[in-house]
């Protein structure tokens, strides 16, 4: 198991499943975030976005270093107001399924300039080394949400989102971390529980790493670098622009 954090330059809503060359030598890329399941009504403007998430979320949320956007999420162009966030390293989906988690206490970075203690909008980024099939997935993912309506009852919709994917989610020859690619058992886990939640949650956009050469911090991790950082930070600003 590695130390996975979560984890054209603007996102396209619907746009490529993926750019990139996957393989040592990475390429040029044209990833796109695709834009997210139906299933929710849509009730936006929001006027404060909680998002919860991993160490690589915080590297494109808010710069978290090593490896932290040199213009980060909240600084292309949402109104970062209206954004704030619970992110902590190893940060799985288990300890967010557990209500009694520390993590739920963790302080808020970034606090939304209003109802920063109410959210309308949670964004949860789910990532876990442990669970490999789509039944877990779903009952781990419906435990999360059921903590994020318990203790942020004023939240009105939830959009989930995997970690950030290798080009093409394809594992890169040069990176043997398994969890740089996002498996179709867990794809199928997140539209399932979105179809099943009578419009209150979505599958927000999947998101790409620009190439496989200059992407990940570390040899055979998931961490991403400042270049990564900054190209995902803009795939998921312009994505969320356009869904405010």
């Amino acid at each position: 198991m590695t130390s996975a954090g979560a984890s054209g330059n603007a996102a396209t809503v619907g746009g490529a499943a993926g750019g990139g060359v996957a393989g040592a030598s990475g390429g040029a890329s044209g990833a796109a975030a695709q834009g997210g399941s139906a299933g929710s009504v849509s009730m936006a403007p929001f006027s404060c976005t909680l998002v919860l998430g991993l160490f690589t979320t915080s590297q494109w949320f808010n710069g978290t270093n090593p490896g932290g956007a040199s213009k980060t999420f909240l600084q292309d162009g949402v109104d970062a107001t209206k954004w704030e966030g619970k992110m902590q390293k190893y940060s799985y989906a288990e300890k967010w399924a557990d209500p009694k988690n520390a993590l739920w206490d963790l302080p808020t970075q970034n606090p939304c300039a209003m109802s920063s203690t109410t959210p309308d909008r949670a964004l949860f980024v789910g990532f876990s080394p442990m669970t490999k099939d789509q039944p877990g997935w779903e009952k781990l993912l419906n435990a999360v949400i059921a903590n994020i309506q318990a203790k942020y009852p004023s939240v009105k919709a939830i959009d989930i989102v995997t970690m950030g994917r290798a080009p093409n989610n394809v594992l890169c020859s040069n990176n043997n971390d398994v969890d740089t690619v996002i498996a179709p058992y867990e794809d199928a886990a997140f539209d399932a529980v979105a179809a099943a939640s009578n419009g209150l949650v979505k599958v927000g956009p999947k998101y790409y790493v620009p190439d496989c050469a200059t992407s990940y911090i570390f040899a055979n991790d998931s961490d991403y670098t400042t270049t990564a950082s900054d190209y995902l930070a803009t795939e998921l600003a312009t994505y969320y622009v356009a869904h405010p």
